[in-house]
């Protein structure tokens, strides 16, 4: 798994978290289900470990187990039609918790109905913890933001879609 994280970040990593959920557009997904892997980076910031390093002590550490147990939970929870969806569903979760200024999350879908051989189909997002809400907090939606998170939000108008103004008479 790559990350986008800064290397001069602390990070906790849980990787293959795996459950079974009911996400798909498909109406065999709905019914059936299928399993659903993820991968999550937690990005604690500069030094974001310091203190539960000294203390030693959960209470100023990451649960990771809570962590988990929310991934898990929005796994199996209300279906979406599609993993870019759950994806930012868990970001959304994993980014509430204290300490927590960044995430990556990777949703693998081993099982998706495709016509070809594959191993995995995947998404991974990356979302920046909202500033003003502290360390952890709904993801930023800001221009700053989408900038820290080196995106560039794409601007679509009914105009880019509009036809093409008719020729000029000869």
């Amino acid at each position: 798994m790559s990350t986008t994280v800064s290397a001069t970040t602390d990070r906790i990593s849980l990787v293959g978290l795996s459950a079974r959920g009911h996400h798909g557009v498909l109406p065999f997904e709905r019914e059936e289900g299928q399993l659903f892997t993820v991968d999550v980076i937690l990005d604690l910031g500069q030094r974001g470990t310091a203190v539960a390093a000294v203390t030693d002590s959960v209470t100023d550490a990451v649960d990771y187990s809570r962590v988990a147990n929310g991934i898990v939970s929005i796994i199996e929870g209300e279906p979406v039609n599609l993993i870019e969806s759950l994806a930012d569903r868990i970001a959304e979760r994993v980014l509430s918790f204290p300490r927590v200024v960044a995430a990556e999350v990777t949703v693998h879908k081993p099982q998706a109905p495709l016509d070809v051989a594959f191993e995995d189909v995947s998404v991974t997002i990356h979302r920046v913890a909202d500033a003003a809400a502290g360390h952890g907090g709904a993801p930023a939606s800001s221009q700053a933001a989408w900038a820290a998170q080196a995106e560039a939000p794409v601007a679509v108008s009914a105009q880019s879609y509009a036809s093409p103004p008719p020729p000029a008479p000869p």
